[in-house]
């Protein structure tokens, strides 16, 4: 559970990620891995999004050290909340 705005957003992250990846075709987010207090990705950053092995996590435990729903690619450097991970994923028609 996050908030967006004012809105309590209750769909599991992993979730989100894969009807973004469905949506997309499975041109992006091909490997999706739940690693409990992460969830592992392919970066849809590098790469134009078609690495083999996932490199990118968003942190969805509990614990003060991270915040929750932020994206962190460790090969690419790239660093975004989960709104702005789904806003740049989106097909756009």
């Amino acid at each position: 559970m996050f908030r967006l705005r004012n809105r309590v957003i209750t769909t599991p992250i992993i979730d989100i990620l894969k009807q973004i990846r469905y949506e997309n075709g499975n041109l992006i987010f091909s490997d999706i891995r739940d690693k409990g207090s992460n969830i592992m990705f392919t970066c849809p950053y590098h790469a134009m999004g078609q690495e083999h092995h996932p490199s990118a996590a968003i942190f969805v435990g509990e614990d003060d050290r991270a915040e929750f729903g932020v994206t962190h690619c460790f090969t690419c450097g790239k660093v975004v909340p989960l709104v702005e991970l789904v806003c740049d994923t989106m097909r756009m028609d």
